[in-house]
């Protein structure tokens, strides 16, 4: 009996798959994960793949949704802090955790997503960056609510502040995905925290 791929489901169930899939997606991105390599480690055939999650496409797209809900849910906790710094302190100290969680480190499936994703497939490069909008319009709320209670100097503005921010955080998932050290990003986020001058 041959041994079965790591990861495979003993017995099929669509959520234990998807997250089987989210992980392959996660390690490989969108295009360098093949059908064969997603059924094969799921363990079905591909009559049931296509049956359960229509597509690759469409599967993937679900994945990013998961991906949003299970591991970035500490975004809305943190951006829920009283005070601004705290807020964005807390909120790369949790991305930066999610980034360098494995080995080796994965960086953000969302930033590194589509920068692995080439012109072939623009619906997915979509996806991925409706995904980072997303994240950008929760930071972009926190940081107007820190305007309005003055935590933050006039005359700043929020929207630069905001691009600011996920240009940071994009930069740590490439710098974590290239092998950058958790204490690395940290001490360098510190830096970029500082001169916000929150």
């Amino acid at each position: 009996m041959k041994n079965r791929p790591v990861g495979r489901p003993s017995i099929f169930k669509k959520e234990e798959a998807k997250k089987i899939a989210l992980d392959l997606f996660w390690m490989h991105g969108y295009e360098e994960t093949s059908l064969t390599n997603l059924t094969l480690h799921m363990g079905i055939n591909r009559s049931s793949f296509f049956r359960t999650f229509e597509s690759k496409a469409a599967l993937f797209e679900s994945c990013i949704k998961d991906y949003i809900n299970e591991h970035l849910s500490f975004i809305p906790t943190v951006l829920a802090k009283e005070n601004i710094k705290d807020c964005v302190e807390d909120f790369f100290k949790e991305s930066i955790h999610l980034m360098t969680s494995h080995q080796p480190a994965r960086g953000c499936l969302i930033v590194q997503g589509i920068l692995n994703c080439g012109e072939d497939n623009q619906a997915i490069s979509e996806a991925l960056k409706e995904a980072r909008r997303r994240i950008e319009n929760m930071l972009r709320k926190r940081v107007q609510q820190a305007q309005v209670k003055a935590e933050i100097k006039a005359g700043q503005s929020a929207v630069d502040i905001t691009k600011m921010l996920m240009t940071l955080y994009c930069g740590l998932s490439i710098q974590a995905a290239s092998g950058t050290s958790q204490k690395e990003l940290e001490n360098a986020t510190k830096l970029a925290i500082h001169a916000i001058n929150f």
